[in-house]
């Protein structure tokens, strides 16, 4: 019941998943809010005209001073929408690589005599009892 507080794997597998999850989470929120923005800009033609209409706001185009009106703002979310569709091989390759390389920051597997495998060691741990197809006897 005890051994995995004693093993070293043990500690070092809690250590990935403290670290690793807030990470995770960032990343996998960042890459859907990335494809949010990208669907909803491009879909803005389909919607923009009751979010215009409906009077009491002032959309960001107006706000940054680019005027006022549902051509402007309809050519202000696509621009931005196409923005947001053609960088997203980018963004999840930067996620990815920084998932990975936390991966490999962080320490290495215990090998099997206790120590960290080397440059050319796997860390495999061999079974003791070798294994033999059914009908067939180890000489």
């Amino acid at each position: 019941m005890l051994d995995p507080l004693a093993c070293g794997q043990s500690w070092l597998d809690l250590l990935h998943g403290v670290v690793s999850f807030p990470i995770s989470v960032t990343s996998f929120a960042a890459v859907v809010s990335w494809w949010a923005v990208a669907l909803l800009g491009l879909t803005y033609p389909l919607y923009g005209w009751i979010v215009t209409g409906a009077g009491g706001t002032d959309g960001l185009p107006e706000l940054l001073g680019l005027g006022d009106g549902l051509g402007i703002a309809t050519a202000f979310h696509l621009a931005i929408a196409v923005g947001f569709t053609i960088t997203p091989p980018f963004v999840v390759r930067t996620v990815a690589l920084i998932n990975a390389g936390l991966g490999q920051a962080l320490p290495a597997p215990v090998g099997a005599r206790g120590a960290a495998p080397g440059p050319n060691s796997t860390g495999f741990v061999p079974h003791p009892i070798p294994w033999t197809p059914r009908g067939r006897e180890i000489s």
